[in-house]
């Protein structure tokens, strides 16, 4: 009854605080499982795995309000994108280049992609600020400075990704279409890269715990990996740019 009792609230503060739609429209699908879940389990808590279950379910679905993506954006949208994302380009040191459409050299569909090592942004695909942020801050951070961080970092690389999941590997891997001899490399970068979208800056004491495990991590590499410390890695990473 408890458990119930907490989802209602948490339900209440995801309508409170998270504006776009789309967000608000994915969570409440997860929130309503994990009602369900907790219905079947009389006095049991409800475990993580259903959580991650239910998230996993839900993000192998289209989204239901998923807004068609422009032949091509406006001038005046081109504009208007780069407004949005000036303060965050400002802060992260890198500038993004914000065209109508894909060229001839670009995806179509793809909202930020890296073109010669520099941030491409198709103002087509691209509907809202938040929107601009995440991508904009997903291929800066996730695209250009993760993977520079990581080079000749194999030992964080698979330390990573053997504390993923099968289920979080698949949903990677099956997403960007990744498979072969660089799977373990390719997941764990496209793994860091959606989390950098989050934009979640560790705190001070977990940095300091982060960087005391890399410590420790030298003379015991069987150390276990925890979620802050791939806060810790985009955090260096972004650093650098």
């Amino acid at each position: 009854m408890a458990l119930i009792v907490a989802l209602n609230q948490l339900t209440k503060l995801v309508l409170k605080f998270w504006q776009t739609e789309k967000v608000t429209h994915n969570i409440i699908i997860i929130l309503r499982s994990c009602h369900m879940f907790a219905a079947q389990l009389p006095s049991a808590a409800l475990e993580i795995s259903a959580i991650k279950k239910a998230f996993i379910s839900n993000n192998l679905l289209p989204a239901a309000n998923d807004e068609p993506i422009l032949s091509r954006a406006s001038q005046e949208h081109v504009e208007r994108i780069h407004r949005w994302i000036a303060p965050l380009e400002f802060r992260l040191g890198v500038k993004a280049r914000v065209i109508p459409c894909a060229e001839a050299d670009l995806v179509e569909g793809v909202a930020a992609q890296i073109k010669q090592d520099q941030v491409v942004l198709l103002a087509n695909c691209i509907q809202s600020e938040k929107q601009a942020l995440d991508v904009f801050r997903f291929a800066a951070v996730g695209l250009l400075a993760v993977p520079r961080y990581l080079q000749k970092k194999d030992r964080i690389v698979r330390t990573i990704y053997q504390g993923l999941s099968d289920e979080q590997i698949e949903l990677i891997a099956s997403r960007y279409g990744i498979s072969g001899s660089q799977t373990e490399e390719m997941v764990v970068k496209l793994y860091l890269a959606e989390l950098s979208a989050l934009d979640v800056e560790p705190s001070f004491f977990e940095r300091r715990d982060a960087f005391q495990r890399r410590l420790v991590r030298l003379v015991w590499p069987k150390l276990g990996w925890k979620s802050h410390e791939s806060h810790y890695v985009i955090y260096r990473a972004a650093k650098t740019l």
